[in-house]
């Protein structure tokens, strides 16, 4: 797998793509029983830039993907080519690692849930979803929605048929950030 370079190193922004505004339960704050099996997506790699918002702030972040049979794993990279963190996925457990250079709200686990949330056939995110007591729709074409107890989490807007290569915008409102993703197959 290749590892695509940082484009902005201000990590301190995804801070708020791993922690809520106001304290959660430890099981909701990494979303581990929320995730499809790697094979619900036929093997690839891909790359991604991931431009952030939260509150004032705002970086970017690459990631790389791979995806086989039985696993996904997701990579966060420095600017100098340095592993960040890592994120891998059997469909079982989670396994995730950080250096010590990224802040210690930062979640991989997360990144991985969100990527899931945002790729990943609908079918297989509705079921892995409802297993957790929440609700997956895509209620007209280009627009994904996550709900829990009727309450609008997470959206997805996709500008092109095919998520694996193109843009898409993805706003939690649980945890307030916004992310715009630029996927690129590899």
């Amino acid at each position: 797998m290749r590892y695509p370079i940082l484009a902005a190193a201000p990590l301190s922004l995804l801070v708020g793509c791993a922690t809520p505004r106001q304290a959660a339960p430890a099981e909701d704050t990494v979303p581990a029983r929320a995730l499809a099996a790697p094979g619900a997506v036929p093997p690839r790699g891909a790359s991604q830039i991931i431009r952030a918002a939260y509150g004032a702030r705002e970086a970017t972040l690459r990631t790389a993907i791979e995806i086989d049979a039985s696993t996904v794993r997701v990579v966060g990279v420095s600017a100098t080519g340095q592993r960040l963190f890592t994120a891998s996925y059997d469909g079982k457990s989670i396994v995730a690692d950080k250096t010590p250079f990224v802040p210690q709200d930062i979640a991989p686990e997360r990144v991985l849930a969100d990527m899931q949330l945002a790729l990943w056939p609908l079918t297989a995110v509705r079921d892995a979803h409802r297993a957790a007591g929440e609700d997956v729709t895509e209620p007209f074409a280009g627009v994904r929605r996550l709900r829990r107890d009727d309450r609008l989490i997470a959206e997805v807007h996709y500008s092109s048929a095919d998520p694996w290569n193109g843009r898409l915008w993805f706003v939690n409102f649980e945890f307030g950030y916004t992310l715009t993703i630029d996927t690129t197959p590899n």
